[in-house]
């Protein structure tokens, strides 16, 4: 049993690990393009391999080399071709054929939406007959490929191996006491790491060196327990704390498609009243993993009864010198495992479908410690308050634009952040699914178009500080939560500024008021009143959507409060949680018509989700029109905080092989009103730079801080976390590319100063020449 997973681990992981190679067999090709590949399997993503081989009349086989043993499907995107012959696949392992699959097998002739399949003339294959050859063409293949045979000859040779092996090495060790509860701790804590990668589906992923490191870091963090605890304590606390950790993965990245973050363990009271949304049923995996590290921690009681009896003849120095030497040596290994060339180079890149590649590849730990290094927010270099005073006087000395003068300011300023309401059309969604007819519809005195946010499938709270804030995600380091972490005094916002210049402003949110920390956040920010679900009045089942209250009931709420506050001018937020994930039932929601008519290849959760958008444009309908024809000037900024954590199936129907920061990472915005105001359509921006937008839009007088803002967007008009691009659509996957750049070394600079140092009030106020 100590030597088990280690063998397990050299030989699975080091040298033998089951890749194989598929070899396309095509002819007849009529015309010049070329042909993609990427690779479907059970962990959230797509592989997407350096594939782009050139398709002519010539070619006649595509290759795809080292495939992962676990991939489910995968599709060919074939371009700029209008007809071709499909023959065969071929699957190899170590040059060995191991499956041979005609496709005259798996692809029926007849006349499909993008192709026409009918045999090919030599009777070898199917003939495809692709309509319309300027588009791409994708050829998905879902099929279990790998032969049980070849399952049971692999495994079968490496355990005996690894037996041999095992019991040669277990004869030794019978003779060298010493050391053996050290290699018994060793072997428990690999089975762990072994069990959880297991359940958590990263053995395909898992590479050698990164999975050598994690083991021994979690190592050297048992090795520092048992200096302040015992062997068999320390060793206990070691594996439950990794088990726990990966159990809670597993559930994270199911529901949301991103590992947990450090970041999140300041959130953890958010997440507990969320996970009444989403039902945690274990996989039989898990349970597998569990039962294994359970049958572990008992061998290792068994052992530590010998090591107890040679412990208690120590004397008190002795055992002090020990667990002195035993925290030494812990640290040593601790430190050599994140301060070495392989976890320097680890990616950080804060985009939750590359942090999930991260999590599976680099493993649980190197990813945590990596990741918690980059989440610290430290003094940005060469920063100091001087600086920061000179940009105000900058701005404060600049030429003013009285925007009061201008146009109409609205008295009654709505804000709508719509939980998971998002236009998946703009992702790769079929445009026949018509779930915004109302929004749509919305031309004159509206701007529309994409919001670019720092998020996907969760992490709410984070939208909402850079929407109300003009602060921006990327500077604050990987995982951050504001909201948690970062605003504990008062804060520059959008209800600040409202309230400075005379507007009440209110918050709303359909949910308790202790979510993501708002009930101390928001008074920091400005608002005057915050109404929770507690201060919605009775409502009964017709008024629930999803299990959360309807977005419908919540605005009626809204008017409500807004028509008791007439002839006052106000600002109100209002967070909406209609649409939160799971989307695992049809609970109280109307079947969208075009959703259901689209046909059943569309996930059920993907079928459920859209519907409930539809629900929400139906709500901003009767919003809009509410005040359509008021006498009070009217504005509504309405926007999606992220897109949905939709299942791997609905994945790859809506977004195809467009998995990308740039379609995962936009959500739905307009702002309308009810008075006459300028017409803008297909506008992209990030959230950081609405309170720029709104404020603009109102034509109301902008602080310093909002005309700095300004500038900044002028160049780059989309900054989050995962997407930057400037105005010429250059596009950048981090902020530490243009750092460089004085206007970004400014934003950060001032950004900083008002988060975590001391800012002059003078960046926030409206000049008294105004």
């Amino acid at each position: 049993m100590i030597v088990l997973p280690l063998f397990f681990i050299l030989f699975f992981f080091g040298y033998f690990n089951p890749e194989y190679d598929i070899k396309l067999y095509i002819g007849n090709v009529v015309g010049d393009g070329e042909v993609r590949m990427n690779l479907s399997a059970p962990r959230a993503y797509d592989y997407y391999y350096d594939l782009y081989a050139p398709l002519n009349s010539k070619t006649e086989t595509v290759i795809v080399d080292n495939v992962h043993y676990d991939v489910e499907a995968f599709a060919f995107i074939f371009s700029s071709v209008s007809e071709m012959d499909l023959l065969r696949y071929e699957v190899r392992w170590l040059g060995f054929l191991v499956a041979q699959i005609d496709f005259k097998n798996i692809l029926p002739p007849g006349d499909y939406e993008r192709v026409i399949f009918s045999p090919s003339g030599d009777g070898q294959g199917v003939h495809a007959l692709i309509k319309n050859p300027e588009s791409d063409f994708t050829l998905k293949v879902r099929i279990n490929y790998v032969p049980l045979w070849m399952w049971a000859v692999y495994w079968i040779s490496m355990i005996i191996v690894t037996i041999l092996l095992s019991v040669g090495l277990g004869i030794v060790l019978d003779h060298v006491h010493v050391i053996y509860f050290p290699l018994a701790s060793l072997s428990a804590i690999t089975a762990t790491i072994l069990a959880g990668i297991f359940f958590c589906r990263s053995f395909a992923d898992a590479e050698y060196i990164s999975l050598l490191l994690n083991i021994f870091l979690l190592f050297g963090i048992t090795v520092i327990l048992w200096a302040i605890s015992t062997p068999l304590i320390g060793t206990f606390i070691a594996m439950v704390g990794a088990l726990l950790y990966y159990i809670a993965n597993y559930f994270i990245i199911l529901f949301r498609g991103r590992p947990v973050m450090p970041a999140d363990f300041a959130a953890i009271n958010t997440a507990k009243e969320v996970a009444g949304g989403y039902t945690l049923v274990p996989s039989w995996q898990m349970i597998l993993g569990v039962v294994v590290c359970i049958i572990y921690l008992v061998w290792l009681i068994f052992i530590n009864k010998t090591i107890c009896r040679h412990d208690s003849k120590l004397s008190l120095k002795n055992n002090i010198i020990r667990r002195a030497i035993a925290f030494a040596t812990g640290a040593a290994i601790v430190f050599i495992c994140i301060s070495n060339s392989f976890f320097a180079h680890i990616n950080s890149s804060a985009w939750d479908n590359m942090a999930l590649l991260n999590f599976h590849k680099n493993g649980m730990l190197l990813t945590f410690f990596k990741y918690a290094k980059y989440s610290n927010v430290d003094t940005p270099e060469g920063y100091n308050r001087e600086i920061v005073n000179s940009y105000l006087d900058t701005y404060r000395n600049s030429p003013e634009e009285n925007n009061e003068e201008s146009g109409i300011q609205p008295t009654n300023i709505i804000m709508v952040m719509n939980e998971a309401f998002s236009d998946l059309r703009t992702s790769g969604m079929d445009d026949r699914i018509d779930v915004m007819p109302f929004i749509d519809s919305l031309q004159e005195n509206t701007l529309e178009g994409k919001l670019y946010v720092s998020v996907i499938g969760g992490g709410t709270c984070n939208t909402e500080f850079e929407a109300l804030t003009g602060n921006s995600l990327s500077f604050l380091g990987v995982g951050a939560y504001p909201y948690s972490q970062h605003v504990n005094n008062k804060l520059f916002s959008l209800a600040s500024y409202f309230e400075s210049i005379g507007y009440i402003s209110n918050a709303f949110h359909a949910n308790e008021a202790k979510n993501w920390n708002r009930d101390k956040v928001y008074p920091l920010l400005g608002f005057e009143k915050f109404y929770a679900l507690d201060d919605y009045p009775e409502t009964d089942e017709d008024d629930y959507l999803h299990g959360y209250l309807s977005d419908k009931t919540n605005y009626l709420f809204l008017e409500d409060i807004i028509e008791q506050n007439s002839g006052k001018e106000r600002f109100s937020f209002n967070v909406t949680m209609q649409n939160h994930s799971g989307y695992d039932s049809w609970d109280n929601i109307d079947q969208d018509e075009s959703v259901m008519d689209y046909g059943a290849e569309l996930a059920r959760d993907a079928q459920v989700y859209l519907s409930l958008i539809k629900a929400s444009d139906d709500a901003v309908k009767q919003l809009v029109e509410k005040y359509k024809d008021s006498d009070e000037p009217t504005m509504i900024i309405f926007f999606g905080d992220h897109q949905p954590a939709l299942s791997y199936d609905a994945g790859v129907e809506i977004y195809g092989d467009e998995l990308t920061p740039i379609s995962l990472q936009n959500t739905k915005f307009f702002i309308w009103t009810n008075y006459e105001s300028d017409m803008e359509h297909g506008t992209s921006i990030s959230a950081n730079f609405l309170p720029l937008l709104v404020l603009e839009r109102g034509n109301f007088t902008l602080p310093p801080y909002i005309k700095m803002l300004k500038d900044v967007h002028e160049k780059y008009p989309i900054i989050t976390s995962a997407v930057i691009m400037d105005d010429e659509g250059n596009s950048y996957s981090n902020i530490s590319e243009i750092l460089d750049d004085p206007l970004i070394r400014m934003y950060q600079y001032v950004q900083y100063a008002n988060l975590f140092d001391e800012i002059d009030p003078a960046w926030f106020e409206i000049s008294q020449s105004n």
